[in-house]
C-alpha cells in the first residue's frame, strides 16, 4: 500500500504535515478533507524515488491552462452542468497530455470526488494558485468568477513569459552560432594557414598568430577535458543553486546585478502581486494566500519577505509593515498595499500593482532588446576580426621578407 506525504492547514490556519497510507490519492484527500483540514501539498512517496526530486515535463503550457481555463469559465456560466463541460472540454481538447489527464479528471468526479481534489491529483499541470481557487469558487458557488480570474492570471503571465523568450532568442542564436563558427576557425582553418606559413619561413609567427595557434591546439587535443569540467562546473552550480542557502545567496546576488537586477525584481513584483490579488479576490483566506503566493515567487529573497508577511498577519499586524522591512520590495508597492489595507480593497491595489509593474518589465525588455544588438555586433567583431588578424599579419610579415 503506498504512502503518501502531506502539507495541510486547519482551520484556525495552523499549518500541519504527516504522511498516510491508503489504496490511492483519493482516499488520502477524502481523509484529509472529512477531517477539516485545507491541503496545500500531497505526493506520493515511493522507496526508489523518495530522495530524488527531478521533475518531467508534462507537455502542458500555461497556454493550454489559460485557454482551458476561459472555455470552463465560459461553459459553467451558460449554465452547463459539471460534468457535461467536462465531457465537451475532454472531447475538443488538441493537447493529447492535457486531454489524457482532463479524462482521469472527469473519471475523479464522476466517483465522487469534488472538482479541486481531481485538480489535485495533477499538481505537475494545475499549480497551487489553480486548485485554492477551484476550491474558493467551489465554496462560495463563484466558480465561473475564479476561472474567469485564472485565465486572465495565466493569460498575462504566458504573455509576460513569451515577450522575455522572444527578446533573449535573438541573442541566444546569436551568441551560440558565434561560439560554433569561432570553434571552427580555431580548430580546421587557423592551423591550416600556420602550418602553410612555417613551410614558407622558419622567422617567428607574430604574437596574436601565436596565441590564437595555442588556443586551437588546447580545443583539438583538450577539448573533452574541457567539455567534461563544463559539464562538471555546471552540475555543481545547479546542485548549489537548489539548496536553501545556495538559492538565498544566488537570488540575492540576482537582484544586485546592474540592468537585469531591476528587471528580476520587477517581475518577482508583478507575480506576487497578481497571484495574491487573484487569490483574495476568489475568497482565498489570506494566510493560505499568502502560503501559495510564497510557493511560487520564484526568488527566495522575495519569498523570504512575503514569509515575513504572513507571520505578521499571524500576529495580528499589517502586511504592508514586514514588506516595507524587508527592503526588497519598492516604497510604491508598500504604501499601495498600505492604503488597500485602510480602504479594504487591497485585491484593487494589488491589481494595479501587478499590472504597472507588467508594463514596467516589458519596457526593460524592449530596452534590453536594444542594447543587446549593438554589444553582440561589437563581440562578433571583436572575435572573428582578432581570427582574421592572427592570419593576416603572418601574411604581411611574408610580404615583408619577399621584397
Amino acid at each position: 500500500m503506498p504512502t503518501y506525504a502531506y502539507k495541510v492547514r486547519d482551520q484556525g490556519g495552523k499549518a500541519l504535515s504527516g504522511s498516510l497510507e491508503a489504496d490511492n490519492q483519493k482516499q488520502v484527500v477524502d481523509r484529509l478533507r472529512e477531517s477539516g483540514y485545507f491541503i496545500t501539498s500531497l505526493k506520493e512517496k515511493d522507496l526508489l524515488t523518495m530522495d530524488i526530486n527531478i521533475t518531467f515535463g508534462t507537455g502542458v503550457t500555461l497556454k493550454d491552462v489559460a485557454i482551458f481555463s476561459r472555455q470552463f469559465a465560459i461553459m459553467i456560466q451558460s449554465g452547463i452542468a459539471l460534468l457535461r463541460c467536462l465531457d465537451i472540454l475532454y472531447a475538443q481538447q488538441e493537447n493529447k497530455n492535457l486531454k489524457r489527464i482532463l479524462g482521469q479528471i472527469k473519471k475523479a468526479v464522476e466517483e465522487g470526488s469534488s472538482l479541486s481534489q481531481a485538480f489535485a491529483q495533477h499538481p505537475k499541470v494545475f499549480p497551487p494558485l489553480f486548485i485554492n481557487m477551484i476550491h474558493a469558487g467551489e465554496v462560495g458557488g463563484v466558480m465561473d468568477e475564479a476561472l474567469d480570474r485564472l485565465a486572465e492570471h495565466f493569460d498575462k503571465e504566458h504573455e509576460l513569459r513569451e515577450k522575455i523568450k522572444g527578446a533573449s532568442t535573438y541573442p541566444v542564436t546569436v551568441f551560440v552560432f558565434a561560439i560554433i563558427i569561432v570553434n571552427v576557425l580555431l580548430i580546421f582553418v587557423v592551423p591550416q594557414f600556420a602550418a602553410m606559413f612555417s613551410s614558407f619561413t622558419s622567422a617567428q609567427l607574430p604574437l596574436l598568430t601565436r596565441m590564437m595557434l595555442g588556443l586551437s591546439n588546447f580545443l583539438k587535443h583538450d577539448a573533452l577535458f574541457l567539455l567534461i569540467a563544463t559539464i562538471l562546473l555546471l552540475y555543481g552550480f545547479n546542485r548549489y543553486r537548489k539548496s536553501p542557502t545556495g538559492k538565498s545567496r544566488i537570488d540575492y546576488l540576482v537582484l544586485k546585478l546592474p540592468v537585469f537586477g531591476p528587471m528580476v525584481l520587477k517581475l518577482g513584483v508583478a507575480r506576487f502581486t497578481r497571484t495574491l490579488g487573484t487569490l483574495v479576490k476568489s475568497g482565498v483566506p489570506i494566510l493560505l494566500a499568502l502560503e501559495v503566493t510564497e510557493n511560487t515567487a520564484g526568488n527566495a529573497v522575495i519569498a523570504k519577505g512575503i514569509a515575513a508577511a504572513r507571520q505578521s498577519i499571524k500576529d495580528g499586524e499589517s502586511i504592508s509593515g514586514p514588506l516595507t522591512a524587508s527592503g526588497v520590495f519598492p516604497p510604491m508597492v508598500t504604501q499601495m498595499i498600505a492604503v488597500g489595507e485602510e480602504s479594504g480593497a487591497i485585491e484593487t491595489m494589488l491589481s494595479r500593482i501587478a499590472d504597472f509593474y507588467d508594463r514596467e518589465v516589458k519596457i526593460m525588455v524592449d530596452s534590453l532588446t536594444s542594447l543587446i544588438e549593438p554589444f553582440l555586433i561589437i563581440f562578433l567583431a571583436v572575435v572573428v576580426g582578432g581570427i582574421v588578424a592572427s592570419i593576416m599579419l603572418p601574411m604581411f610579415s611574408l610580404y615583408g621578407q619577399i621584397h
